[in-house]
């Protein structure tokens, strides 16, 4: 027996990525609006990611599953009916005939930054639906990328231009006349589901649900308002549309995500587990508001929003003890995230003249935690893993020499001389520290460089 749910008559949407972030985001957006509506005609077709058994667990549940909202003691549960279906990416024709089908106006992505490559499995059944799409007519559609990238949009119509270069010149004018890659912003914590949230999800529902996905209630959606043909009233759901997100975007991305970046290799090199258990550590919150206050410089100003009140807000969320999302979760896949998050504001900054302790504290970070992680045989979650532990090894430990090769690994080769010596230098001295634990008896690992005392003070 299923919980009484509202299902869509029909599929709209195609979305490649069923992980947690979509279902308790985009998934939720997207019924939400619809039910606000009235309207059947948004089903979506879910297709997984990394994590192919994701779809027969859905399945088994006739595509339903709940979120658990979280804020403090407090906890509220929604059944989430707006899947059609759901197929496993190997399931190849089922899914480019969905995308190629004229009753599908959009296709969504929240695939990680890893799998913005040309020859990565999402990517190539988004090329090949749309190659279908065009044989069977051509119907206009919008592509939307749900991921934390800047310009993401852009970055997704550049991908895939670049695997269908050798494709008919019929193909390509459709492709940019008919096909529209608009820009957005998403935000939503979303920490891993624990057996102890799925006895109070079913404690509330009476309901046993393997699917479940659990979330803080605040949620933000900001897309670029260009889209190819019709799409979910998502404005009814709290979304808003505007005419360029780019701002948005790199407010989110160095507020909200360098912040999660910074706590969460601190944290976890310090022995923290959870975000919370880091937010509360006051010599880590302390690096917490100095890099907010760097990244707010290289910010332009934004009608309506105050970015004060934004990394406040932000700080906030993550203190929420409603959610327990692990420092370890946070810091996977940090080489193809640091170079947006930290290293750009970093970039701008020194290039106008301005020191950034805190971007050199956060580069420390995560030299630290490769070293720990390396040092004690642990998994480097990463798709860099195998360079990341060659350097360790090439280094003999060395911490300017690792902090060093990561830079090489992540910032343009012309652009490496913009962060200087002295950046290297900081950002060794604080994987030092944090790598002896923050002891302030180890004298010179745990100098601030630019200010001469100790860095946790």
């Amino acid at each position: 027996m299923s919980p009484p749910v509202a299902r869509p008559a029909q599929t709209g949407v195609v979305h490649l990525g069923v992980g947690a972030f979509a279902r308790a985001h985009t998934f939720h957006y997207t019924e939400l609006a619809a039910e606000r509506a009235g309207s059947a005609a948004w089903g979506i077709l879910g297709v997984t990611g990394r994590r192919p058994e994701s779809a027969e667990v859905l399945r088994a549940q006739e595509e339903l599953y709940g979120v658990l909202f979280r804020e403090g003691a407090e906890s509220r549960l929604r059944w989430v009916g707006s899947l059609t279906g759901v197929a496993a990416s190997s399931e190849r024709h089922r899914v480019t005939a969905a995308i190629a089908h004229e009753q599908t106006r959009v296709v969504t992505l929240t695939v990680t930054e890893k799998a913005y490559a040309p020859d990565s499995v999402p990517l190539g059944l988004l090329a090949h639906g749309l190659r279908r799409r065009h044989e069977a007519g051509g119907a206009p559609l919008t592509v939307l990328s749900c991921d934390n990238l800047l310009s993401n949009g852009r970055r997704l119509e550049r991908l895939v231009r670049h695997v269908t270069r050798g494709a008919p010149a019929a193909f390509r004018r459709w492709l940019a006349d008919d096909v529209a890659f608009p820009c957005s912003v998403v935000d939503r914590i979303t920490p891993s589901t624990t057996a102890v949230d799925r006895d109070e999800a079913g404690t509330l529902s009476g309901f046993a649900d393997a699917a479940l996905v659990v979330a803080e209630p605040f949620g933000q959606w900001v897309i670029k308002d260009d889209f190819a043909g019709s799409r979910p009233p998502w404005e009814l759901a709290g979304a808003v549309f505007v005419a360029d997100v780019e701002v948005y975007e790199a407010g989110k991305l160095r507020l909200l995500n360098g912040t999660h970046t910074l706590i969460a290799c601190a944290g976890a090199v310090l022995g923290h587990a959870t975000i919370v258990e880091a937010m509360g550590d006051p010599r880590l919150l302390r690096w917490c508001l100095r890099w907010q206050e760097e990244a707010q410089r290289t910010l332009p100003a934004l009608d309506g929003v105050d970015w004060g009140d934004y990394a406040r807000e932000v700080r906030g969320r993550f203190s929420n003890r409603g959610l327990t999302h692990t420092t370890a979760q946070i810091a996977r896949d940090t080489s193809q995230k640091v170079g947006m998050r930290i290293l750009e504001p970093v970039l701008e900054a020194r290039a106008q003249g301005r020191e950034a302790p805190a971007g050199a504290f956060a580069v420390g970070a995560w030299a630290a935690l490769v070293l720990r992680q390396v040092e004690t045989g642990g998994d480097l979650d990463d798709p860099l893993a195998s360079a990341l532990a060659e350097l360790v090894g090439r280094s003999q430990r060395r911490v300017d020499a690792v902090v060093e090769g990561l830079l090489d690994l992540v910032v343009e080769e012309e652009r490496r001389g913009v962060l200087g010596a002295a950046f290297v230098r900081e950002a060794a001295d604080h994987a030092r520290c944090l790598f002896t634990g923050g002891n302030e008896s180890d004298d010179r690992a745990c100098r601030n460089s630019q200010q001469g005392a100790t860095i946790w003070l």
